[in-house]
């Protein structure tokens, strides 16, 4: 879906936020906190001069999709975490076996030592690939089974996210404050849409600024 079709801007401080979770449409008994900074320089001063604002935004779901959204942003980082390690382990495998083992490595496969980082190194993306898809499979299974995502749900990270936000400051105080939000589905975006009738519409497709 074209972004431009997702995202809509939001002036001045007032969100209101349709009926129900914006994640499953259930009855809202949580919030997805979000912060967003913006930052405002002045490069012709003597000086230069920076002056940030931050914005926090509470976005209503329910306490089973918040669980579920937490859990996506967990799911990312136990990715990242994972793929890290199992790098730096297969690194040291390929280490060791250079710098310990080549010769047992060249007499085993019936080569000269200096050929021997050879199947070293297919060994070593093969475990690396082995290790990379056992990270990923347990990730994703304790996710699936910690998320508690409903087929209601818009997606495990949420229905709508704060993509962007500007604020008047004393360097750009003719800057009206905006906030951007990205929809994942058309019909809570038009709800939005209905809801901030006077002070939303769809962003385009240049910058805030």
């Amino acid at each position: 879906m074209n972004d431009e079709l997702r995202t809509v801007n939001v002036t001045g401080r007032s969100i209101r936020w349709p009926a129900g979770c914006t994640c499953c449409g259930a009855e809202t008994n949580a919030y997805k906190k979000v912060s967003r900074a913006f930052e405002s320089s002045d490069l012709h001063a003597p000086v230069e001069t920076k002056i940030t604002v931050t914005t926090d935004v509470r976005i209503p779901v329910c306490d089973v999709c918040l669980r579920h959204i937490a859990g996506s942003e967990s799911f990312e980082l136990g990715c990242v975490t994972g793929g890290i390690m199992v790098a730096l382990a297969s690194g040291g495998f390929y280490a060791l076996l250079i710098t310990r083992y080549r010769s047992a490595v060249a007499d085993l496969f019936g080569i000269a030592a200096r050929n021997a980082f050879i199947p070293v190194s297919i060994m070593t993306l093969f475990f690396l690939a082995l290790g990379l898809g056992a990270v990923a499979l347990i990730v994703t299974r304790y996710y699936e089974r910690a998320s508690q995502v409903t087929p209601r749900c818009i997606h495990p990270d949420g229905g709508v996210h704060l993509t962007g936000f500007v604020a008047p400051t004393r360097i750009d105080p003719d800057i009206v404050e905006t906030h951007r939000f990205t929809f994942k589905r058309l019909s809570l975006r038009d709800a939005f849409l209905a809801a901030n009738s006077d002070h939303a519409h769809l962003a385009p497709e240049t910058d805030l600024r």
